[in-house]
């Protein structure tokens, strides 16, 4: 079982009984700490998804044929289009304030945790990583330099090719990402 689905099903077996016994006290049969863990995990349910979602439809545009595998080919594509998304003022650089304008799915739990200074951070910092000549821009083939080693690296089980989960759970910036957020 998923944790998202373990989550509801905890969820749903400590609300359901209080909800089918016609009882209207509205603290239910926990105390207030147990109701608090119950509204945290509710509330963190939607971020869990929101996050896993952005980059499962990253992944999806990523893997262009469809057979749920991201080749070297396609993530070489996928960079040159994300690249393009990103370079605002069609310069073929990106500078540090284009880079950080990209949401990676990050944004809302950023600022519902108030952690946006972290994340700022994380994305400063990486983008300092791809510049490799330190010129305060970022060439495509900057880009495509850190994008193909970090494929390289994520590709776990050496078959040349990224699953969903490697995908989302082995790049490096979504890895940085969610640790800045505390996921």
């Amino acid at each position: 079982m998923s944790a998202h689905l373990a989550k509801w099903a905890v969820i749903v077996g400590l609300i359901a009984p209080a909800a089918t016994s016609g009882q209207t006290d509205t603290t239910g049969p926990w105390d207030s700490w147990e109701r608090a863990e119950i509204l945290h995990l509710i509330d963190a349910l939607p971020v869990i998804d929101e996050a896993t979602s952005f980059y499962g439809r990253m992944f999806e545009s990523a893997d262009s044929n469809g057979d749920d595998r991201v080749s070297a080919r396609e993530a070489t594509l996928f960079q040159r289009a994300l690249f393009a998304s990103m370079d605002y003022d069609n310069d073929t650089l990106l500078t540090v304030n284009e880079f950080t304008a990209v949401d990676f799915g990050e944004s809302y739990e950023a600022a519902r945790l108030n952690r946006q200074d972290e994340v700022q951070a994380v994305l400063e910092a990486y983008f300092e990583e791809m510049d490799r000549n330190d010129d305060d821009t970022v060439t495509s083939g900057e880009h495509t330099l850190v994008f193909l080693n970090e494929f390289r690296s994520a590709d776990r089980d050496g078959d040349s090719g990224l699953s969903q989960d490697e995908f989302i759970s082995s790049m490096p910036i979504f890895a940085r990402l969610s640790e800045a957020l505390g996921w």
